[in-house]
């Protein structure tokens, strides 16, 4: 993929323009694949923090989504949420020019993982409680049917066990980046 036709994709000219809850749920839930060098070329663009604040958003909304009984998805889903977060902040307070080009491409790799962990086929099953078909879907494929079923009252049961084998990161977090408080 070009970086005109990611940009297409995120419905954006220039990396300045990566500043919508959008932007960034299409980065992660289109079906097309991009390499870390573009999305590092992407990140290089556009304000990390700004980033940073649309992960929160966007797993947080993914996390509401989620039906009650998948705890242990719930808290993977919130450890991702985490390094994406700890890692922006970290890119965007980097003042060593080599350390910043590091942690970006870092960051970009793992933009990458996720995406494609997310868009995979198959690690999701869905059951119709009421007809007792079973469906595969990938992680973003189940996290809107688990949304649309809340509002549809559609009666499915979903079991993200196969999804669990998502690599967090070698990114080293603080104590306070992984309980969400600040102990400096």
């Amino acid at each position: 993929m070009e970086k005109e036709e990611l940009y297409k994709i995120l419905d954006i000219e220039e990396g300045s323009d990566f500043t919508f809850f959008e932007n960034l749920a299409d980065l992660f839930e289109t079906d097309e694949e991009y390499s870390s060098d573009l999305i590092n070329e992407l990140l290089d663009e556009i304000d990390l923090d700004v980033f940073g604040e649309l992960c929160t958003v966007f797993f947080d909304q993914m996390q509401e989504a989620l039906p009650d009984d998948e705890t242990d998805f719930y808290t993977l889903v919130e450890n991702i949420k985490k390094v994406f977060a700890g890692m922006a902040d970290a890119c965007s307070s980097e003042e060593d020019d080599d350390d910043y080009d590091e942690l970006l491409l870092e960051l970009a790799g793992f933009v990458v993982r996720f995406h494609e962990w997310f868009i995979e086929e198959g690690l999701v099953a869905c059951t119709n409680n009421e007809t007792g078909e079973t469906s595969r879907l990938s992680v973003r494929d189940a996290c809107f049917e688990a949304r649309a079923a809340k509002f549809t009252e559609d009666s499915l049961s979903f079991d993200f066990s196969d999804a669990m084998e998502f690599e967090l990161s070698e990114y080293s977090m603080s104590f306070a980046d992984l309980t969400g408080g600040n102990y400096e």
